[in-house]
């Protein structure tokens, strides 16, 4: 990941490695390592995470090959990861199929933690503007510090709806 000039950039990088180092459960991809690295004229961010072999799950959507079974357990195992992040205090801020990935046997990692924020920063929620429109809770679009849990729960029932 190029880093970008400025320090909003950096403490968002940032931000997001140690929310996302501090996180352990079997749905969420989990986070070994981070290092800058130089290539060339820029600074990289390198993020080590666990492989998850398989494909998004908006990808399996698109292809249509999950049946009514595993839509179910991979709705309960989002809602379960979900769980665990907001027993942290981490609301993750861009749930959708494309940040689900599915490893070959289905199971559910979520992933990206770019948009991500504490539950008791109230700094963060001005900057948790970077989630995906169509995934959005309706508040949202009134009051840009309206993130909650309960934003992602929503966002997981657009991801029921388009399974």
């Amino acid at each position: 990941m190029p880093l970008k000039g400025s320090k909003e950039g950096n403490s968002s990088l940032s931000r997001e490695v140690e929310i996302h180092r501090r996180l352990t459960d079997r749905h969420i991809i989990q986070f070994y390592d981070s290092e800058y690295v130089s290539e060339g004229q820029e600074r990289r961010l390198r993020l080590v995470m666990e492989y998850a072999e398989g494909e998004g799950l908006d990808e399996a959507i698109k292809a249509g090959k999950l049946l009514w079974c595993d839509k179910e357990r991979i709705a309960g195992e989002i809602a379960h990861g979900l769980s665990y992040l907001h027993s942290q205090g981490i609301i993750h801020c861009d749930i959708k199929s494309k940040n689900i990935l599915l490893t070959k046997k289905l199971e559910v990692k979520i992933c990206d933690f770019g948009s991500a924020m504490t539950t008791q920063d109230k700094k963060d929620r001005k900057k948790c503007s970077l989630g995906t429109k169509e995934w959005m809770a309706p508040e949202f679009s009134r009051d840009h510090t309206a993130y909650s849990p309960a934003s992602d729960i929503y966002a997981l029932g657009v991801i029921m709806w388009e399974m």
